[in-house]
């Protein structure tokens, strides 16, 4: 197919190729493509035997839900979105549309969607959103930090304090394994 497209002229600068399959490989070589994204699938268990470390929300923030209802919270998540993923041909680019979209797929759990806001005066600062994909399967979807709130460097804060809010009050009844998917630029 490479090769016809090719000889079509129709010029192509770019290609996605699932895992690191030595047939693909060999493909980007023989047309000159690099690789310049990756993506690394982590997995972690949480239940009794393997608890998430001790961490409480930073001092100011509270944990709440999204509100589909309310679009202040679809302003404000889109908001911090472009922002953190400006450098991030998809991710980037959620729209009004587009999270009405996820917002409407069979596995959105509105309070899976965590949202860290300033207690002062309800600021979205950072979300995570996970998704369940089973009784015991949860994936961290996306993590947002707000880069304006210079503090980026909470995201992992953000996830290990939200990952126990799930568990307890959405899929506590099982033993559960989140999944994160991680593009590497």
């Amino acid at each position: 197919l490479a090769t016809r497209v090719a000889a079509a002229g129709v010029p192509v600068d770019r290609a996605w190729s699932h895992g690191g399959h030595p047939a693909a490989e060999v493909l980007a070589e023989r047309h000159g493509f690099e690789a310049t994204r990756g993506l690394w699938v982590m997995r972690r268990p949480v239940d009794a035997d393997h608890p998430l470390p001790p961490l409480a929300a930073p001092d100011g923030v509270r944990l709440r839900g999204y509100d589909a209802a309310d679009p202040a919270d679809a302003a404000a998540v889109l908001r911090v979105n472009a922002a953190a993923f400006a450098h991030h041909p998809e991710q980037g680019d959620l729209d009004e549309a587009g999270l009405a979209e996820r917002v409407a797929e069979p596995w959105f759990d509105a309070d899976g969607l965590v949202m860290a806001v300033e207690e002062a005066d309800g600021t979205l600062l950072a979300f995570h959103w996970t998704k369940r994909h089973d009784a015991r399967l949860g994936e961290v979807y996306v993590v947002g930090v707000d880069p304006a709130t210079g503090q980026e460097h909470r995201a992992q804060i953000f996830v290990c304090t939200s990952m126990p809010w799930c568990y307890f009050h959405r899929l506590g009844q099982h033993p559960l394994r989140f999944v994160k998917f991680i593009t590497i630029s």
